[in-house]
């Protein structure tokens, strides 16, 4: 399965840090950071995630800092990004090293072969930037990370999954009574799916009707990796164990309307790249396809199939 190919691939890495010990009124605060040094040769690159889905470059601008820059602590924080769910450094066609982060981080590359994320601040004043208090945070936190290290195409595969296991874990859930009987076993997909599609959101619309909202995303990105940075096909009438499909329709991303409804402005451009047109599906055809970073919602109606 999907989680079985990323399992041993990894460097599982937890921290435990706090209470931050700042006296007042001596210094102004202090700020952690974990730094991992390699030999990847990434120059002034590196890359952070935007929200969790796509990868975006950044280039380090240290230690000369933008021409308005006034100290090293402005240099420095010009040089952080958001790390939501993953960064790396890479050496293209060679190695590739990856951060995925259990939570939302800062991170950096200040030299080459650098990465580094803070890990936790208590400041003891206001840093004059719009939060108008000290961001004085005296809590223990455990930040959790996993390193890999692997060619970029071998990154790429395993890092999606990975993050996606990370940032979803599996949950559990238990009952008070004795007397309840549940099933030993409950499979609700009769396979699984392709390595690069994940089932976002799957829940009943309604109490009155048999229809379920269903999400799917592609979840790589153009051009990342040979094998699965491309359209798939999957097949909804034989997806679920026990229903079957009588009427399928795609929506909008909010489920709020058609999407043959939602009709977007046309501009003119001197883009003569070729785009992408988004697919649709008819009420009756059951299989759908997404394109890399594609994400389709649908009103689907289930029925039990006994």
């Amino acid at each position: 399965s999907n989680l079985d190919d990323v399992m041993g691939n990894y460097l599982d890495l937890e921290m435990h840090l706090g209470p931050l010990n700042v006296s007042y009124p001596d210094k102004d605060g202090k700020e952690y950071i974990t730094r991992f040094q390699t030999n990847v040769k990434n120059g002034d690159i590196f890359y952070t995630d935007d929200t969790g889905l796509e990868m975006q470059t950044r280039r380090t601008n240290y230690p000369n800092g933008r021409p308005l820059d006034y100290d090293e602590g402005v240099i420095l924080a010009g040089n952080y990004y958001p790390v939501v769910s993953r960064m790396y450094i890479q050496e293209p066609n060679n190695w590739q090293f990856t951060i995925v982060t259990e939570h939302s981080h800062g991170g950096s590359s200040l030299q080459e072969g650098e990465a580094e994320i803070m890990l936790h601040r208590r400041l003891l004043r206001d840093d004059g930037r719009g939060v108008g208090q000290a961001l004085d945070d005296f809590h223990q936190v455990s930040p959790r990370f996993f390193l890999m290290a692997s060619n970029p195409q071998n990154s790429s595969a395993l890092h999606r999954i990975l993050a996606n296991v990370v940032q979803y874990p599996m949950m559990s859930f238990f009952i008070s009574s004795s007397n309840t009987t549940l099933p030993g076993n409950f499979a609700p997909l009769t396979a699984d799916l392709p390595y690069n599609i994940r089932i976002i959101s799957l829940k009943q619309r309604d109490d009155e009707s048999n229809v379920v909202i269903l999400r799917l995303m592609n979840i790589f990105e153009v051009d990342e990796n040979p094998y699965y940075s491309i359209p798939t096909q999957v097949d909804l009438n034989t997806l679920f164990a026990g229903f079957t499909l009588s009427n399928i329709e795609e929506r909008t991303l909010t489920t709020n309307m058609l999407a043959s409804d939602n009709v977007r402005p046309q501009w003119n451009t001197n883009d003569e790249t070729t785009q992408q047109r988004r697919t649709s599906v008819t009420p009756r055809d059951f299989v759908v396809t997404l394109s890399p970073m594609e994400i389709k919602s649908f009103w689907v109606t289930l029925n039990p199939s006994n």
